[in-house]
């Protein structure tokens, strides 16, 4: 009996495990993909400004990879409106942040430029 417990348990895990490899709900994080680092500071409406983008571009990358050309227009908009945002908080930040903020938002820009050019 014991035997046939420790084999229904191992089946079971297995079976478990390769539903949630293959699991279609599972949402792919474009972001972290492209390697953006996300910079810190000590501006926490900033930060949490910041973290949308994130958001914002697995948006794109799912548009992307199920060919959805129709919502790129939305989503444009929604990164242009992110954009000017954070250059509203631009000039509340030290020189050192400015810059910060600048290369971050050049690198943002460049990886959502490549990410929309796949569609």
């Amino acid at each position: 009996m014991k035997n046939v417990l420790i084999i229904a348990l191992a089946l079971i895990s297995a079976a478990l495990g390769s539903c949630s490899a293959n699991n279609p709900g599972t949402i792919k994080n474009y972001y972290a993909e492209a390697e953006i680092l996300t910079p810190e500071f000590k501006n926490k409406e900033l930060n949490k400004h910041i973290e949308y983008f994130e958001s914002l571009y697995n948006e794109l990358g799912m548009a992307v990879s199920s060919a959805d050309k129709a919502s790129v227009p939305d989503l444009s908009k929604s990164f242009s409106n992110w954009i000017l945002k954070t250059i509203d908080f631009k000039q509340n930040l030290s020189a050192q942040d400015q810059k910060k903020l600048e290369d971050y938002l050049q690198k943002a820009n460049e990886a959502w430029n490549k990410q929309k050019k796949l569609l």
